[in-house]
């Protein structure tokens, strides 16, 4: 047994499902998203969804446990479809920046993937996994403050709902 005492079949299941979830509410999100929050607030309420469930990780509890992985797939969902979608926004179809723009965005996300399993891997392994965690959930706030700082840059793209919510 590891972690908080669950056997690696069992710990392989909830990754399983962590990581399907993540991908399963992507639609929904990216629907509120349109319709309601817009993409520049998807991408805050998905960070701060993200930063509570890394700083729930650092609480030795499953309920905790669990309730920080629901936070952070839901949590990804609107950051992950929303970062993407205001990309696509600042450059229309034709503009020749549009393909530079997206290669830049995937650069930046590669980065920080490559980065965060050695610094946070690190200081789980050599302090505690707990204050990886908490890291982690520092770095989002890091990066959400940055975002929220120069979204001025965006020029409004993603700034509204994209599409006009109509009663049913």
């Amino acid at each position: 047994a590891h972690g908080l005492g669950l056997s690696v079949a069992i710990a392989g299941a909830i990754y399983g499902l962590y990581t399907s979830c993540a991908y399963i509410f992507a639609l929904p999100a990216g629907w509120v998203a349109d319709r309601f929050l817009g993409h520049q607030n998807a991408v805050l309420l998905g960070g701060l969804l993200i930063a509570a469930g890394n700083f729930g990780l650092m609480l030795p509890s499953v309920e905790t446990f669990v309730l920080s992985l629901l936070l952070m797939a839901v949590g990804t969902s609107f950051l992950k479809t929303s970062c993407t979608t205001v990309v696509g926004f600042l450059y229309g179809q034709g503009d020749p920046r549009r393909d530079s723009g997206f290669t830049l965005y995937y650069v930046g996300i590669n980065v920080g993937a490559g980065l965060a399993p050695v610094i946070c891997g690190t200081v789980g392994q050599k302090i505690d996994f707990r204050y990886a965690f908490g890291l982690a959930g520092l770095f989002m706030i890091a990066g959400l403050i940055q975002f929220a700082l120069t979204r001025g840059n965006l020029h409004g793209a993603g700034r509204g709902a994209a599409v006009q919510a109509t009663p049913t």
